[in-house]
């Protein structure tokens, strides 16, 4: 695995948990559900990451590989899994729902398609674009009410660039 370099940002949380039977760091967050189902992305979440969706577990295994390297450059300690444990009493699965990101994804074409993600994002906001997108996925949004989806200059530029031909993600 290797950190893309131009994430550099200090992580907030602190789900990393390491097992020192197996030398294996895995990534738990915990997220907290009031919804009947999982929202965009949430049930597949290597799916959601390959579609730049949810970029949220793959950083993750990114930033645990990085901080098992700076922890003890000599081991061989290895990061297997991001998860997400969903607190979700009204899931037909929950009230516990574990869904996790492999850290090999990051090979091959899933880690190539997630790489292109985060580079078309991260040449976005180099760039000032931070277009809306509305669509079905706004029903599940966690942030909807505060969105700029109902802003009408934000969907014009929005709806303008797209006509451009540019890929507003």
């Amino acid at each position: 695995i290797e950190v893309v370099p131009e994430i550099e940002a200090p992580l907030v949380e602190r789900p990393l948990a390491f097992s020192p039977e197996d030398g294996r760091y895995r990534v738990v967050d915990y997220k907290y559900k009031t919804g009947k189902g999982p929202g965009n992305g949430e049930d597949r979440p290597e799916a959601a990451a390959t579609d730049g969706r949810k970029l949220q577990l793959p950083v993750y295994v990114l930033l645990a590989a990085e901080y098992a390297r700076t922890r003890d450059p000599t081991a061989d300690a290895a990061v297997e899994k991001a998860w997400y444990y969903f607190i979700a009493r009204r899931w037909s699965r929950g009230p516990l729902v574990q869904r996790s990101f492999p850290a090999e994804a990051w090979n091959g074409a899933s880690g190539e398609k997630i790489r292109d993600a985060v580079a078309r994002l991260l040449r976005g906001i180099r760039a000032g674009e931070f277009f809306v997108v509305p669509g079905t996925h706004c029903r599940y949004c966690e942030v909807s009410e505060i969105c700029r989806k109902d802003h009408f200059p934000s969907r014009t530029r929005a709806e303008r660039h797209r006509a451009r031909g540019a890929d507003p993600s």
